[in-house]
């Protein structure tokens, strides 16, 4: 997953609110542009950029593509956005700034490796009961 790719892909509120349409149920463009009110080719526009972020993916049923959310690509967001809020600030020892560089080795912070609280089975944070699919 690119992380910035997929960040501006759901920075524009229109594709924020495809993604939140389709989280609820699997829809075609024409579906997507009555509920959003937007024209059917600003959702193809947008379908088109949430595609290369690899935040939906279309299957063809008959006529009709009908887009889905690739919820994977949301888990790893969420595993992202979990390691970036555990991380620590260590404060540099200005004094020795003057005589050696920012000695990494003894930082917590650049040498801890952040894992994400997801379970791959059930993709339920470990330890956290708030999120058992009813929210």
């Amino acid at each position: 997953m690119e992380l910035l790719l997929v960040l501006k892909a759901m920075a524009d509120e229109s594709r924020l609110k495809i993604l939140k349409t389709l989280l609820q149920q699997d829809c075609c463009v024409m579906a997507l542009s009555q509920k959003l009110g937007i024209s059917e080719a600003a959702v193809s526009q947008h379908l088109k950029v949430l595609k290369e972020a690899n935040l939906v993916s279309g299957e063809r049923k008959g006529y009709f593509m009908h887009y889905s959310i690739n919820r994977e690509t949301l888990h790893q967001l969420a595993c992202e956005i979990i390691s970036l809020a555990s991380l620590e600030s260590c404060s540099c020892n200005h004094e020795k700034a003057e005589n050696a560089t920012h000695d990494l080795e003894k930082c917590g912070v650049h040498n801890e490796q952040q894992r994400c609280r997801y379970k791959k089975e059930d993709r339920k944070p470990k330890g956290d009961a708030q999120h058992d699919g009813n929210s």
